[in-house]
């Protein structure tokens, strides 16, 4: 007897009444279960006394007291209890024995999640909570709300079946439920439910939602906004399943409800399209300008710097659905073959209203795809880029692309072209070089260059393997004449065959760089650099053995360089240039680039095969490869000048040069460098080369008299014989070489002749 106790308070029984009521209320308003509902039907009656449906019962704020306490406390009492009070004590167990193996499912499932969501209001952001599921009613939802500020709610689990869970909490205006299913496993380390709540702009909102469980102690601050969580597999599945559902509302807080208020402005794949209205201004038909890969005139398939341009059709249109639609038609060879093309402006997830995104499809069979991306300039012109499908398979492309509004059709001005007009422009293909309108000859000097319009990505793995390291990397010195003295640069060619130079400018303290890329064909290196700056460019040829490696401290390569002058005018200019390797893994910080003037200590410290092989004369570029001399080393270098002409002859030459312009000083310091070089005869060289040309400048003035009749040349040209030797020239002497030219002339204007030989015979004695 001591574990019971005797019952006569009518408070405690009146407790017992309300939980009752109350359980079998709150199962009936959750799970709206009919059979239950039937079992306490005739007690649930409302302020008129009329009975409730199961509807009316569950909308209830509070429950109906099913059962008084003075008619329980007397059945307890008496044993008897009338069929109403039986059938609603009859629910109560049922209730009781439901919830307990609710709470044995829910105990599979029980413990601490973190909850990850996408967040609504930041696209692309993370949302983080926590969620603690406990079977005995303490489950609650800790969050970080729109306030900025912690937030926790409890929540309310009820399960469907065995092996769903619904998991919901009501707060002022808003509902949040989570449903999820939970399987017949215990312990599950992840759910995966969907969840919808309306926010308080009144927009009902669904997404789905990844629960990780955890220990307590692991739980995560409750944050929003957040570009990054833990799990990156998480995060991953989110961003590729968890696309936000939005229930649309286009009046903000004041939702309608008249067919009339559906207004969209609607995208491909049934998404909204951002920045609709300025992509719609751009509805209507277009030239769309590219570089052929294959080109429609034959002429041009065999050349691989020009292409023909092509020249197609594409109409930008609204569907019946809203859609912003597109088809294009190209030309494909020289039978005018059409292809046509289907697709749609991609601009609906795109933050950017500068750029219109079109994707096409190849029809009827969808095998070719077209990708183009444009930057507006107005509503009449486009320029961008496209990738390709080619339909060879196996064949890409990409390449620049220029749009055009076709304003008249047939010669009538359209405004809103329809699919007659779409069909009555033909494609076409158009000559690199046409004579046309201003503007599209612009356009076709841009795009008919195949060199930098179009891209033709590699596709098999045998053309990749062309690509491989370039054999000639290293640093080197590259040595070359410079006004007065050597320039030594400083060269360093990557694998990849990118390309570093360093030199010295106009004074020694400058340095010029420039980069560019070197090539391999066969067994010439080509460089290309280009000057960062100025873009002065410069183009090296140097002959190489083909792939043979070069050699530390042996290897040299010669070549040429073709370019402009740094200064004066830049005037084109070739001249002779030597590469002498390093080492393969040197830095060019290491080397300092040179200018090394003649006189100077430094320039008998530079090897005297590199000072003798740019310092020696040539008659013409090809004769720094006299006798096709393969020059690798220094040994085939020191070979090569020992069939040079002397090294002071140039200085000479120069020398006797300026003095047949009366440049005395200029002539007298080019003989001082030559005896510097070992021409200590130079003067008398000098005086041999003037005497020399005499008879050349003698010959020259007797045409211009005889045979041209110009005596301002002729004149001319003995000044320059009297000036190279005094001495040397007399009138007897140009009567003989005019009376030689007579001869060959045959001229029969003797009195011309006389007067014009009177004139010349007085200039030479004034000279």
């Amino acid at each position: 007897m001591d574990n019971y106790r005797k019952l006569s308070k009518e408070s405690e029984f009146q407790e017992m009444v309300d939980e009752i009521s109350d359980m079998v209320f709150q199962f009936i308003k959750r799970k709206q279960d009919e059979s239950i509902f039937s079992l306490i039907q005739a007690k649930a009656k409302g302020q008129d006394n009329r009975i409730l449906s199961l509807q009316e019962y569950a909308n209830r704020n509070k429950p109906v007291e099913l059962v008084s306490a003075k008619t329980l406390r007397a059945s307890l009492r008496s044993g008897e209890a009338s069929d109403p009070v039986i059938k609603v004590l009859e629910a109560f167990v049922k209730v009781v024995r439901i919830e307990e193996e609710d709470k044995i499912h829910l105990k599979r499932v029980a413990g601490a999640y973190n909850l990850f969501n996408l967040h609504h209001t930041v696209k692309g952001k993370f949302q983080v909570s926590n969620l603690i599921l406990d079977p005995y009613g303490e489950s609650r939802l800790s969050y970080f709300s729109r306030r900025n500020e912690p937030d926790e709610n409890r929540v309310i689990l009820e399960v469907i079946g065995s092996d769903k869970l619904i998991i919901s909490f009501r707060r002022d205006n808003c509902v949040l439920m989570f449903y999820a299913y939970i399987g017949a496993g215990n312990n599950p380390e992840l759910l995966q439910p969907v969840f919808f709540y309306n926010n308080g702009k009144g927009y009902t909102i669904a997404s789905l939602a990844v629960l990780e469980k955890v220990p307590e102690s692991e739980l995560l601050t409750p944050a929003r906004e957040l570009d990054a969580i833990p799990n990156q597999k998480i995060a991953r599945f989110l961003k590729h399943k968890a696309s936000m559902l939005t229930a649309y509302s286009p009046f903000g807080n004041d939702m309608r409800f008249k067919i009339e208020d559906l207004e969209v402005t609607p995208g491909p794949f049934k998404e909204d399209a951002k920045f609709y209205g300025q992509s719609k201004a751009f509805t209507g038909l277009f030239h769309i300008y590219f570089n052929e890969r294959y080109p429609s005139l034959p002429e041009y398939i065999r050349n691989d710097f020009f292409s023909t341009v092509g020249k197609g059709v594409l109409w930008i249109y609204e569907d019946e659905n809203g859609v912003l639609s597109c088809r294009m038609k190209t030309r494909r060879n020289t039978k005018g073959r059409i292809l046509e093309h289907w697709g749609l402006v991609m601009n609906h997830t795109l933050n950017n209203s500068s750029y219109f995104i079109i994707s096409l499809f190849l029809e009827p069979d969808n095998d070719k795809y077209i990708n183009l991306i444009l930057f507006k300039l107005g509503e009449d012109l486009l320029l961008g880029s496209h990738n390709i499908m080619y339909s060879p398979p196996g064949k890409l492309g990409a390449g620049a692309i220029v749009m055009e509004r076709i304003e008249e059709v047939d010669g009538r001005t359209i405004q809103k072209p329809a699919e007659e007009d779409y069909d009555a422009v033909q494609p076409k293909a158009i000559y690199p070089c046409p004579k046309l309108n201003t503007r599209e000859d612009w356009i076709v000097n841009y795009l008919a260059d195949r060199q930098r319009a179009l891209v033709s990505p590699v596709t098999e793995f045998e053309k990749l393997r062309e690509y491989q390291n370039l054999p000639h990397e290293g640093l080197y010195k590259m040595y070359s004449y410079g006004k007065g003295g050597i320039r030594i640069g400083i060269l360093r060619i990557h694998k990849s065959g990118f390309a570093e130079h360093v030199s010295v400018g106009g004074t020694k303290e400058e340095r010029v760089y420039a980069y560019g890329r070197a090539d391999l064909l066969r067994q010439i290196l080509s460089i290309t650099l280009k000057n960062k700056d100025n873009y002065r460019t410069g183009f090296c040829v140097f002959k190489t053995e083909n792939d043979v490696p070069p050699v530390e401290g042996e290897t040299i390569y010669i070549g040429t360089f073709c370019g402009v002058t740094r200064r004066n005018g830049e005037f084109p200019l070739a001249s002779k240039l030597i590469l002498e390797f390093i080492s393969k893994d040197g830095k060019a910080d290491s080397l300092d680039p040179k200018w090394i003037k003649y006189g100077e200590p430094e320039y008998q410290a530079i090897d005297s095969p590199f000072r003798e092989a740019l310092m020696g004369s040539a008659e013409a570029m090809i004769g720094f490869f006299k006798d096709k001399a393969a020059i690798y080393s220094i040994g085939g270098l020191e070979k090569f000048n020992s069939k040079s002409f002397d090294n002071g002859e140039v200085f000479i030459k120069a020398a006797a040069y300026s003095a047949a312009f009366e440049e005395a000083d200029a002539s007298s310091r080019l003989i001082e460098k030559a005896k510097k070089l070992g021409r200590l005869d130079a003067e008398a060289a000098c005086r041999q080369l003037k005497e020399e040309q005499v008879k050349i400048s003698l010959e020259r003035a007797a045409y211009h008299l005889v045979v041209k009749e110009d005596l301002v040349q002729c004149i001319h040209h003995l000044k320059r014989a009297v000036r190279l030797a005094p001495h040397a020239v007399g009138l007897a002497q140009f009567e003989k070489e005019v009376e030689g030219c007579k001869r060959y002339g045959e001229l029969a204007r003797n009195h011309a002749y006389q007067s014009l030989k009177k004139d010349c015979g007085q200039a030479v004695k004034a000279q």
